[in-house]
């Protein structure tokens, strides 16, 4: 092989490699996570903070990222354990599956059949028509609502789709199957984000019954939350014995966390 050959096929090696590490959020343990996680969950929550007119917390994108690589350590931990082989798993993905494709075929008819505004504008006036006089004087102009009465008609929009599909005996997986829904990114996406909310669910329920908190370092940490209230909340605040098992459980997410962090200064993340 000569220089020129062997130097440009190094070239291009790096090349690949730089495009496939920058398709990628980071490397962790060896092993990729990829950036369209983060550009999904990104996307969702500048969607929902455009709609309720508020712009995104300074840093955000930056906690994502950490929440998200600290998040695939933990679903490492799980898999090297085996909790995806589990019947446990394999139940809450189907379910999870099915969901998904319910989801992603109401998202595709929502954008197949858009509201218009003077759709909106007419559901409005005639909801404000059947209001009595002094009602009426509440209802807040049409533009301050005009989303939430599109998303409203969209909704029974895709209710009635439901029902012409179900005459059919058609359920809504299987609409969306033949749509082909399950070969798109934004399932593939969605199934990856499950698969790792599944596994780090089991990992906390296993890691539950292999530490569990007994009622006395419960009873301790329920003094120790209500003696840090203000005297006016003492009173408010109810007993033990019915936020016994909710307190156990902020334990042990707490011990979870720091099995995480763990985990993560351990961890190999480029």
């Amino acid at each position: 092989m000569s220089f020129r050959l062997s130097a440009l096929i190094g070239t291009l090696l790096l090349a690949a490699s730089a495009a496939s590490h920058a398709q990628n959020l980071a490397i962790v343990n060896g092993k990729p996570l990829p950036k369209a996680r983060f550009d999904a969950v990104m996307a969702s929550m500048k969607e929902r903070a455009a709609q309720m007119g508020q712009p995104l917390p300074t840093g955000m994108e930056e906690q994502v990222r950490q929440k998200l690589i600290g998040d695939a350590v933990m679903v490492q931990v799980a898999e090297q354990r085996g909790l995806h082989r589990t019947p446990e798993y394999r139940q809450q993905m189907e379910g999870a599956r099915s969901m998904i494709l319910s989801g992603l075929l109401a998202e595709q008819y929502r954008k197949q059949n858009p509201v218009s505004d003077a759709a909106a504008k007419a559901e409005y006036d005639k909801i404000v028509a059947g209001l009595d006089p002094a009602a009426k004087e509440q209802v807040p102009p049409f533009e301050q609502v005009k989303q939430q009465v599109k998303d409203d008609l969209a909704e029974q929009q895709v209710g009635k789709l439901e029902a012409e599909l179900s005459a059919k005996n058609v359920t809504p997986v299987q609409a969306a199957v033949q749509r082909g829904l399950q070969l798109t990114p934004e399932y593939r996406n969605q199934m990856d984000g499950a698969h790792g909310m599944v596994l780090m669910g089991l990992l906390f329920q296993q890691y539950g019954k292999q530490h569990p908190v007994s009622d006395a370092d419960a009873k301790a940490e329920y003094d120790r939350i209500v003696a840090g209230m203000g005297p006016a909340a003492h009173g408010q605040v109810p007993p033990f014995e019915q936020v016994k098992q909710e307190v156990k459980d902020g334990m042990v997410e707490q011990h979870m966390v720091k099995l995480q962090d763990e985990l993560r200064a351990k961890a190999r993340i480029h």
